[in-house]
This record gives structure tokens, C-alpha cells and sequence, in this order.
């Protein structure tokens, strides 16, 4: 018990019956000290301590063993446990991360003001080595903060639009701008679902970009890609959209050289996360312009 508040583990393996102290007391006590309320239990026990064992799990052990058991049943155990504190704390982090975010985005009549500071919670919550935001101005969508990708990255891939031999922006049949490589999919939602680094909600992600350029081509990828991301060595990708509605405002940038940093259920999270940012400053900019357009009036 000392050494658990001193130094918590991760997951704890008991006895239930002990000289001095049975486990059901231990337990009694692991779930009253707020270092160790949390920290999942699994119990050891013989055929004959099953009334044990109820009060052992509606005191809140997480599971139990009977002896004799072979080795090789407590490891898998211990890992399927181990899995899910992972994913409860992954969940507690988002979670956490979220709620952060609106408050950021709620306490202020000017978001674009936060954008860095929540581009900053972001990384340190979620420890990605590089990430960044674009944020739509006129024309070009380019990064308006970033934090871990190296100046010549973001000074050659700042800009989207193509441009023609005189320098001018190459536009589509409506008028639009043609914005280039992935980021430019996403941010005109041109992906295609079906395919396995696109998602429903219009996300790019990878956990292997090396893997991923060699494995697709540029009809896959939707069109020409400028790879800068795999040549700085960044494996794990992730472009998510900041919708608000059918508008696409802007985009978050995650990269890291690390390979499998993102899940499904990440990249859904950070979809919503997206999605929060997107109405707030599109909200904004609409008041903002409202007032501007009384004022003249």
C-alpha cells in the first residue's frame, strides 16, 4: 500500500487470501486512496473462494484468476487489461483535451485570436512532433500557426494554390482556385471514402507515408501530391477538415516520424474536435462581417 502511493503501477495482481491482510481489504484500500482508486485489479484465488471473489469484483477488482493457472493465462490476461486502461486513459485524455478546446473557443468573441494556443494544447496533450492549422485567407489556405515542422517546410508548403508559367492561380471551370497535394483534397473535399486513408468525415491519414506513396497512385491519391511530408520524414500523416456545415474553413495538420501514432477512433475524435473549431470561427466571421456591413449601412 506504501508503495503504491508512493509509485502507482500500472495494473495490480492479488492474492485474496494473505496473512494480516486479506485482498478484499487491500482492495477496501487501494480504492480509497485517489493514487490508486483507479489502477485495475486483477485477483488470485482457489476453486473454493468464489463468495470472495463476488465481493472482490463488486468492490471493484477488475477480473480474477483461480489457481493452479499457467503463466502464460495471467500475461494474457494482464494484457487484455492492460489494453483497456490504455484505451480508458486515451479516452479520459481526449475527452480532457475537448473540453479544454470550448473553453478556449467560449471565452473569447475573437477565435483566430486562440488558434495557436489550441494548435499547442493540442500537441502537448497528444505529444505529435509537428502540427500545424490552415486557416482560409482570400484565395490560399496557408498554415496561420504551426509548431514543430522546419522553416523550410513550412516556407515551401505554405502556399496550395497551382500557379500558371506567369505566376497567376490556375482556376477550374466554376472559378475556383485548384488547390494542390493532400492538404488541397481535403480542404475542397475531394476524396473518395472507399479508400482506406480517406474517411466518411473527409479526412487524409497514414501511419506510413513510405509505405502508403509506394502502394497507391496519383488516381488513388486524388491527383498530383508534392510528398514534402514523406521526404522531411514524416510517416504518420493526419490532415483533418475544420467543418463548419458544408464549409470547409480550414484543416489541421498532425505529422509525426514516428510510424502508427493515429487509430480510426483518433482520427474520429479529432474529426469532431475539427468540426467544434470549424463552427466556431465560421460563426465569428459571420457576426463580424454583420457588423461590419451595419456599420457601413
Amino acid at each position: 500500500l506504501s508503495f503504491v502511493a508512493a509509485t502507482p503501477p500500472e495494473l495490480i495482481v492479488l492474492d485474496i487470501r494473505m496473512p494480516g491482510m486479506d485482498g478484499l481489504e487491500v482492495l477496501h484500500r487501494l480504492k480509497a486512496q485517489k493514487e490508486s482508486r483507479d489502477i485495475p485489479v486483477i485477483f488470485i484465488s482457489v476453486p473454493a473462494e468464489k463468495t470472495e471473489l463476488v465481493e472482490g469484483l463488486k468492490l471493484g477488482g477488475m477480473d480474477f484468476l483461480v489457481k493452479p493457472f499457467r503463466p502464460e493465462e495471467l500475461l494474457a490476461r494482464v494484457g487484455v487489461h492492460m489494453g483497456l486502461s490504455l484505451l480508458r486513459f486515451q479516452l479520459e485524455q481526449q475527452l480532457q483535451l475537448f473540453r479544454q478546446v470550448l473553453e478556449i473557443l467560449t471565452r473569447t468573441d475573437r477565435p483566430n485570436d486562440t488558434i495557436p494556443e489550441i494548435m499547442l494544447l493540442i500537441k502537448k496533450s497528444m505529444g505529435f512532433e509537428a502540427v500545424g492549422i490552415r486557416l482560409r485567407e482570400g484565395d490560399e489556405i496557408p498554415y496561420c500557426c504551426s509548431d514543430g515542422f522546419s522553416e523550410d517546410f513550412l516556407c515551401a508548403e505554405r502556399y496550395l494554390c497551382e500557379r500558371g508559367e506567369e505566376g497567376n492561380i490556375v482556376r477550374d471551370k466554376q472559378g475556383n482556385p485548384a488547390l494542390e497535394c493532400m492538404c488541397g483534397n481535403i480542404l475542397c473535399g475531394r476524396i473518395n471514402p472507399s479508400l482506406p486513408f480517406f474517411t466518411e468525415g473527409g479526412s487524409f491519414w497514414s501511419n506510413c507515408t513510405t509505405d502508403f506513396l509506394s502502394a497507391t497512385t496519383e488516381k488513388d491519391r486524388q491527383g498530383r501530391t508534392r510528398n514534402r511530408c514523406n521526404r522531411e520524414g514524416y510517416e504518420s500523416v493526419a490532415l483533418i477538415p475544420l467543418r463548419s456545415g458544408e464549409d470547409i474553413v480550414g484543416l489541421l495538420h498532425f505529422a509525426d516520424r514516428r510510424k502508427n501514432q493515429f487509430t480510426p477512433e483518433s482520427i474520429r475524435f479529432f474529426e469532431g474536435l475539427g468540426a467544434s473549431i470549424g463552427i466556431s470561427l465560421n460563426r465569428k466571421s459571420t457576426e463580424e462581417a454583420l457588423l461590419e456591413s451595419e456599420e457601413r449601412y
